[in-house]
C-alpha cells in the first residue's frame, strides 16, 4: 500500500466512523456516538500522522499524544477538548467505566461533545486534504 493509499483508508475509515457517530446521536445512543465520535478522530489523526510524518503512528488512543507526534499544533483549548474526547474511548469500552459513563453521556452531555467533536474533525480534515 502507497504512502497516499494509507491516508486515503484512514479518511475513509474515519468518515465512516463519523456517519457512525451521527446516526447514534440520532438514534438517542449517546455513550455509543461518542465513543464513535472518538474513533473518528483517533482515525483521522493518524491519517494525518502518516501525512506529515511520512510513517504511520504509533498504536495509541489518546488524542493529544497521537496529535503531538504527529506535529499538529495544538492550543491548550484544543488539549483540553483532546483529552476529554479520549476518554470516550476507555468509559465507553470498559464495565468499571461504562456506568458513571453512561450516566454523564446523557443527551446535553453528548450533543456538547458532538458538536465539539465535529469542529475537530472538520479542522484535522482540512489539514489533510
Amino acid at each position: 500500500m502507497t504512502e497516499m493509499d494509507a491516508v486515503q483508508a484512514w479518511k475513509t475509515s474515519a468518515a465512516d466512523s463519523w456517519d457512525t457517530a451521527k446516526k447514534l446521536i440520532e438514534a438517542k445512543k449517546y455513550a455509543h456516538c461518542l465513543f464513535f465520535v472518538h474513533l473518528a478522530l483517533e482515525k483521522l489523526v493518524k491519517g494525518l500522522h502518516q501525512h506529515l510524518r511520512h510513517e504511520p503512528a504509533l498504536p495509541l488512543h489518546n488524542l493529544y499524544k497521537l496529535a503531538i507526534n504527529a506535529g499538529l499544533e495544538i492550543n491548550s483549548e484544543l488539549e483540553k477538548e483532546l483529552n476529554e474526547i479520549s476518554t470516550f474511548n476507555v468509559s465507553a469500552r470498559y464495565d468499571d467505566y461504562k456506568r458513571s459513563f453512561y450516566e454523564k453521556a446523557d443527551e446535553s452531555y453528548a450533543k456538547e461533545w458532538f458538536d465539539r467533536g465535529r469542529k475537530i474533525y472538520e479542522l484535522f480534515l482540512d489539514q489533510i486534504q
